[in-house]
């Protein structure tokens, strides 16, 4: 058995022939005793007969597979700062052997599964080497540049003026993550604490008074089952 091509050597093991008649079941024929190396280009199942002294017969069978094309797709299973992806097996398989798979994931990490989720520490470009096999080895491998990126993506501006437009401050997480938010006025009063899913700030201190317009300072914090993550910056007011 051989995956996608194969070369063959044949040779008989029989003494005191004096003839030889080779079909390799490719359409090549030969009569020597030990022809050179045949080649098998295209999967499939090949007959090779050898009649020997123009009687004695002998067939058997050369199989040459289709190896497994090995591919995948990726997706953010998150949309905030928890760097889990969710890598997808989309290899064209051959037939309904068993296959096995094999992921490296570039930050020294591994997996066997056709589907499966992974956690990187931090953002980065990592290549993820990606393997398929199946039950008589043919195998097929495929590297892909993969882009981890902070999705801790946070506003710096809005406009709580009422017209409709950017009137709100939103930050958020994909409903598992748990955010904390401080944020301060130039002179480092508390003006809005909010700890949930999603923050909406609508530029009021909690008893419902307008802050001034200005620059604010924010310190935010998120926290999900596999990691946690803090970012800090600044926000302009602007009526």
């Amino acid at each position: 058995i051989g995956c996608d091509s194969l070369t063959v050597q044949f040779t008989p093991t029989g003494s005191g022939d004096t003839s030889w008649v080779w079909d390799f079941g490719n359409g090549d024929t030969s009569t020597l005793a030990s022809p050179p190396p045949i080649n098998y280009d295209t999967a499939g199942i090949y007959a090779v007969q050898l009649i020997v002294n123009n009687s004695d017969t002998i067939t058997k069978e050369i199989i040459v597979r289709r190896s497994p094309q090995a591919y995948f797709i990726y997706n953010d299973s998150v949309k905030l700062a928890s760097y889990t992806l969710l890598f997808v097996d989309q290899s064209q398989l051959v037939d309904t052997s068993n296959y096995s798979f094999f992921w490296d994931f570039g930050d020294g990490f591994f997996a066997d599964f056709s589907i499966v989720s992974h956690h990187y520490s931090d953002s980065g470009n990592y290549f993820v080497q990606f393997i398929v096999s199946d039950d008589f080895g043919c195998s097929d491998s495929i590297v892909r540049l993969v882009k981890v990126v902070d999705k801790f993506n946070v506003p710096n501006v809005f406009t709580p003026n009422e017209d409709g437009k950017n009137d709100l401050f939103i930050v958020e997480s994909n409903g598992e993550t748990t955010m904390f938010i401080t944020i301060y006025s130039r002179f480092g009063t508390v003006v809005y604490k909010y700890t949930g899913t999603t923050i909406i700030w609508d530029g009021r201190t909690p008893s419902g008074v307008p802050v001034h317009p200005g620059t604010y300072y924010y310190v935010i914090k998120s926290i999900d089952a596999t990691s946690s993550k803090e970012k800090s910056g600044f926000i302009y007011l602007i009526r």
